[in-house]
């Protein structure tokens, strides 16, 4: 529930920023919204771009760690693949069988 919440007020962040961001360079001269949005776009490609690394080297971190357990192994595979959606629109029910 708090990660649903976090996701909302992230959105509703970015929102208010960019509409923020909107009024502010409406109210300036052709001349100025120019630069400023230079400069925005800046930031917003070094953002993205430190974002991104921080990414890849987590997920890098993630894939030299342990190998899930069994338990977690058991829990991924009734809940994420339980049920199979055909191209034809079919469903096929798929069952777990442990070892």
């Amino acid at each position: 529930m708090a990660r649903r919440v976090t996701k909302w007020i992230a959105c509703t962040a970015g929102v208010a920023v960019v509409a923020a961001a909107g009024v502010f360079l409406s109210l300036q001269s052709l001349d100025n919204a120019d630069k400023w949005s230079s400069i925005g776009g800046f930031l917003t490609a070094l953002i993205t771009v430190v974002v991104s690394a921080a990414a890849w080297a987590l997920r890098r971190d993630a894939a030299d760690a342990a190998p899930p357990s069994r338990a977690r192994r058991w829990w991924a595979f009734n809940w994420r693949n339980g049920v199979v959606i055909n191209g034809d629109n079919t469903v096929n029910r798929v069952e777990n069988k442990n070892d």
